[in-house]
């Protein structure tokens, strides 16, 4: 099976055209939207799309192609400088309600894919990802979302941006990324409420504005 790095750049080589000339990166804690901008990002750069996608999930060791619009959840690292980068992120209440909602679908595979690209090494501390998350992802940040958040939100260049705010802020970050962006039809979610555990990024989360070029 061919790495994330070499697959990228066979899709780089395959691909009829490439609109832009620096690379792009959806970054996000997961379950935050990162995957509606990032398909559509990748419909809009070229065709077929799937062939300028890739996922990041170990930025250290990712290529970053100029033309590719890549994925992740990993933290923040030292990024090339022709790389835009965007983050997605939504509170706390719906990340923790869509994560647990994968987890009871898609069971261990899932759990513990989802808990190696936000956490990287740290994620081999357990063996059994859905049962944690399942038990203690509602009461406490097991997946250290408010670190991830505060990674990005104190890198320079990265545009923040919540969630349920992209669609009418799409010429801005049109504008940003150098490309257009296409988003589908809004879809609201139907969690309400606060989650306890998550103050960290809750306070960060309501601290930010709607969209920010940090």
């Amino acid at each position: 099976m061919l790495s994330e790095n070499l697959q990228a750049g066979a899709k780089k080589l395959l691909s009829p055209t490439n609109r832009i000339n620096h690379s792009i990166l959806v970054a996000s804690p997961g379950r935050s939207g990162s995957t509606v901008l990032y398909q559509s990002l990748a419909k809009a750069t070229s065709k077929p799309p799937s062939w300028t996608r890739a996922t990041a999930w170990d930025l250290r060791r990712s290529w970053c192609l100029p033309g590719m619009v890549y994925k992740t959840h990993a933290a923040a690292v030292d990024l090339p400088k022709r790389m835009r980068v965007i983050y997605v992120y939504r509170e706390a209440s719906k990340i923790v309600s869509s994560t647990s909602k994968m987890v009871r679908e898609n069971g261990e595979a899932w759990a513990s894919a989802h808990a190696r690209h936000l956490l990287g090494q740290r994620a081999k501390s357990r063996s059994d990802w859905s049962a944690a998350l399942l038990d203690e992802l509602p009461t406490s940040d097991i997946l250290d979302i408010a670190g991830n958040l505060r990674s990005w939100s104190n890198t320079k260049g990265v545009l923040l941006v919540k969630y349920d705010y992209m669609w009418e802020l799409e010429e801005k970050i049109e504008d940003f990324l150098g490309t257009k962006v296409q988003l589908p039809e809004y879809r609201a979610s139907d969690t309400k409420g606060h989650v306890v555990g998550y103050a960290d990024y809750q306070t960060l989360y309501d601290d930010l504005p709607p969209i920010l070029h940090t």
